[in-house]
């Protein structure tokens, strides 16, 4: 089952849909997996709305534990942001 991992942004911005499978992002974030397998409301929605990162760094981190090579995707603008996806 697919989740919408977030609306980037503040609502009625320029906020960006992502779109990445539950079990992907559970398998490789115990944030995530805390967040979409408890009973939080991202749980029960399929969505989890990222505010404190930007669409590039979440585009980035997504296609990096999809499993992609994202060297040449991260920037000076977008690395710090990436880290702390990473992290979490």
């Amino acid at each position: 089952e697919g989740i919408r991992p977030g609306r980037i942004g503040e609502e009625g911005d320029d906020a960006v849909l992502l779109r990445a499978h539950r079990l992907v992002l559970s398998s490789q974030s115990p944030v995530f997996k805390a967040m979409l397998s408890s009973g939080m409301a991202e749980a029960e929605s399929g969505e989890v709305s990222m505010e404190d990162t930007t669409a590039e760094a979440m585009g980035v981190f997504l296609r990096f534990i999809y499993g992609a090579n994202v060297d040449d995707q991260l920037t000076a603008t977008n690395t710090e942001d990436v880290y702390h996806l990473a992290s979490k």
